[in-house]
C-alpha cells in the first residue's frame, strides 16, 4: 500500500491478513484493510508465501495510518524460486 492510497482512506478500522505459511501467486490477496467505510484487498506484489504477519494490527489497526513504513507493516513475504 502506498501513502497516497492510505491518505484517501483516512482511518483504518480493521485489518485481516492471510496466515503465515499461505502461498501466494502475483495478484493474490495477501491482506485486506477495512477503512471506516470500505473493504479493500491488498494484492501480493510477488509470487511466494507469507512468512510473517504483523499481529499488532489486530489490536491496533491505526498503526497503518500512524507508522505505515515502521510498525504498521502488514506481512513479510518470502518470494518463490
Amino acid at each position: 500500500m502506498v501513502a497516497s492510497e492510505r491518505d484517501v482512506w483516512l482511518r483504518v478500522a480493521v485489518v485481516n491478513v492471510q496466515p503465515a505459511g499461505t502461498r501466494l501467486e502475483v495478484g493474490d490477496e495477501s491482506a485486506s484493510i477495512e477503512p471506516v467505510r470500505v473493504n479493500l484487498g491488498i494484492p501480493a506484489p510477488v509470487r511466494g508465501r507469507i512468512f510473517e504477519v504483523n499481529q499488532s494490527l489486530a489490536a491496533a489497526p491505526e498503526l497503518i495510518n500512524q507508522d505505515p513504513c515502521g510498525s504498521g507493516w502488514l506481512v513479510e513475504l518470502e518470494p518463490a524460486n
